[in-house]
C-alpha cells in the first residue's frame, strides 16, 4: 500500500466486484437549484484530504454467460516504456467452452485423424507496443475452474502446453489451429455432449514476453471442430472467462503522484479532513464539487505505442447511521447498501480531471455543514476513485458507478500541496454568516 498523510507543512490549505444495483436518486445530474448563489456573498472553501494513499484491490474480471462488450486478457506491457516507471503487467486469459446442441453424423463418426481444431477470437482491446508481434502461449487447464466472480488476482492451475502461436497484437481476429496430437487426445470427449461440461475444463492463454496487452471479446469467443476436405464442423461457444492480472515488475512513479492502475486494482482512498469541515458548519452551503485531478501521463512513447484513454469510478463508504445512497443522491453498489457509487457527468471529456456530480456532492456535504452542535453526522468515508474501461460514452448517471472491462489501464493522480488547484480536492461555495 502507498500512503501519504498531509504534513503539518500544509498550515492553512486544509482541506470503485458486482455490478452495480441501483436505488435510484431522482435528479441526479441537475444543477443545484434555479441560482444557487443568489442571496449572499459567496465564498469558495476549500477542503484538502486529511489522509491520502492508494490500495490493491483487485477488480472481478470473471464472467460466465454471454456478455458481448465482456474480455479475456492476454499479454504483457511495459506501461511508461522503455524507463518503465509503473512496473510492467502480465495478463494471462482463460476460457472454458459449453457443449454444442449436438454433433453431425460426419463429425461423430470420423476417424479422429480427418478432424480438425481451431480456436477462434476477435479482439477488441490492445494497449502496448504494437509494432512487435505477439508469442502467445496455449495450455490446456488441470481442472474445472470457478471463472464467474473470480478477482483478477485469482490463479487456476494449467495442464500441458498444447501450441505456441506468433501474432500481430493488431489483428481484428485471430485463429489458433491446434495440433493433430491434442485433437487426437480429445476427439472423443469433444463428441459425447454429455462429457464436455464436466470433463473438458478448457484452456488458458498467455504471453510473459509481450510487449503488449491484447483483449479478445467474450462472446464470440469459441471452439470449432470440423472435419477436414469438407465445410462439416461443429460449434463450441464461450461458457466462461477470466483474466489474471498481476504486476510482474514494481512501479516506481515520480514522488509527486500516485498511480493508479486497473487490472492489479490500485485504486485511490481519500479521507476529507474532518477538522476543516466542522470550521463550516452553519454556513450555508450554495454549491459542492468534489475534484481529483488526473494525469494520464500521455507522453509519447511511439506512434506504435497504443494507450486507450481511461474511465473513472468513484465510490464511497456508507456510515453506520447514514441515510440511504439514494437519499445522498448516489447508487448503491452492494447488495449489503454499505458502499455507494458516485455518479459522474456523462459528458466529461476525454483525459478531464474527475469530477462528482454536483447534486450529489451538495447533497452529502450539505448535511455536514447544515447541524451545529454535537459531532458531524454520519455520511460517507473512504472515498475510493479507480482507473475503468467502459464500452462506450454512459447514457445515464447509473453506468458511470457500474464496474469496468477487463484493462490494464493507468492514470496518475498529484499528490496534495500547497498549490490546492492541483490537489485531490472539496470545494464548497458557502455563504458567511
Amino acid at each position: 500500500m502507498t500512503y501519504f498523510r498531509l504534513s503539518a507543512a500544509l498550515g492553512g490549505f486544509l482541506l470503485l466486484a458486482t455490478l452495480v444495483s441501483c436505488s435510484d436518486p431522482s435528479g441526479v445530474g441537475l444543477g443545484v437549484g434555479e441560482d444557487p448563489l443568489e442571496g449572499g456573498d459567496p465564498t469558495v472553501e476549500t477542503v484538502l484530504p486529511d489522509t491520502i494513499y492508494t490500495e490493491a484491490s483487485a477488480p472481478r474480471t470473471g464472467l460466465s454467460g454471454a456478455q458481448q462488450t465482456w474480455r479475456f486478457l492476454a499479454g504483457a506491457v511495459s506501461l511508461g516504456g522503455t524507463s518503465n516507471p509503473y512496473g510492467r503487467v502480465q495478463a494471462n486469459g482463460y476460457f472454458d467452452v459449453q457443449a454444442p446442441d449436438n454433433i453431425p453424423t460426419s463429425i461423430a463418426l470420423a476417424n479422429p485423424d480427418s478432424l480438425d481444431a481451431t480456436l477462434r477470437l476477435q479482439t477488441n482491446y490492445v494497449h502496448g507496443d504494437t509494432s512487435s508481434e505477439v508469442s502467445f502461449r496455449l495450455h490446456d487447464l488441470a481442472q474445472e475452474a470457478e471463472m464467474n466472480e473470480a478477482t483478477a488476482d485469482t490463479t487456476f492451475p494449467v495442464g500441458a502446453e498444447v501450441a505456441t502461436y506468433t501474432r500481430s497484437p493488431t489483428d481484428s481476429s485471430v485463429a489458433l489451429s491446434l495440433p493433430s496430437s491434442w485433437v487426437q487426445n480429445n476427439a472423443d470427449l469433444l463428441r459425447d455432449t454429455t462429457r464436455v461440461g464436466p470433463d473438458f475444463h478448457g484452456f488458458r492463454l498467455s504471453a510473459p514476453d509481450a510487449e503488449a496487452a491484447v483483449g479478445f471479446e467474450h462472446a464470440t469467443a469459441r471452439l470449432e471442430l470440423s472435419l477436414a476436405g469438407s465445410d462439416e464442423s461443429v460449434t463450441y461457444a464461450v461458457e466462461k472467462t477470466f483474466s489474471n492480472v498481476r504486476r510482474s515488475t514494481p512501479a516506481s512513479p515520480p514522488e509527486d503522484r500516485l498511480l493508479l492502475q486497473d487490472g492489479v486494482g490500485d485504486q485511490l482512498v481519500v479521507e476529507w479532513d474532518e477538522a476543516r469541515l466542522d470550521s463550516l458548519r452553519g454556513s450555508p452551503l450554495n454549491r459542492a464539487s468534489i475534484i481529483i485531478p488526473t494525469d494520464p501521463d500521455t507522453a509519447s512513447l511511439g506512434e506504435s505505442f497504443v494507450r486507450p484513454t481511461p474511465d473513472y469510478r468513484v465510490t464511497a463508504t456508507r456510515e453506520t447511521s447514514a441515510p440511504s445512497c439514494g437519499a445522498l443522491q448516489t447508487f448503491e453498489v452492494t447488495s449489503e447498501g454499505d458502499v455507494c457509487g458516485l455518479p459522474l457527468p456523462t459528458d466529461t471529456p476525454a483525459d478531464a480531471d474527475i469530477r462528482v456530480d454536483e447534486r450529489s456532492s451538495f447533497t452529502i456535504f450539505e448535511r455536514l455543514l447544515v447541524d451545529t452542535e454535537g459531532p458531524l453526522p454520519s455520511t460517507l468515508s473512504e472515498y475510493r476513485a479507480q482507473v475503468v474501461d467502459r464500452p462506450g460514452t454512459p447514457q445515464n448517471a447509473s453506468e458511470t458507478v457500474q464496474i469496468g472491462l477487463p484493462s490494464t489501464l493507468t492514470t496518475l493522480i498529484p499528490r496534495p500541496r500547497p498549490d490546492s488547484s492541483m490537489a485531490p480536492r472539496l470545494e464548497l461555495t458557502v455563504t458567511p454568516l
